[in-house]
């Protein structure tokens, strides 16, 4: 695992490999992308 220098980036992590996972059980091709208003179910 890569070693991180912050909390917000340990957290940016972590969001960024839970919405690869999501979209990629979700069958999408795009799962590395991130779209304007993505971040709506908060």
């Amino acid at each position: 695992m890569a070693t991180v220098t912050s909390p917000a980036d340990a957290v940016a992590d972590l969001v960024h490999d839970v919405a690869v996972v999501h979209a990629q059980r979700a069958g999408r091709r795009d799962a590395g992308t991130r779209r304007p208003g993505a971040q709506d179910h908060e």
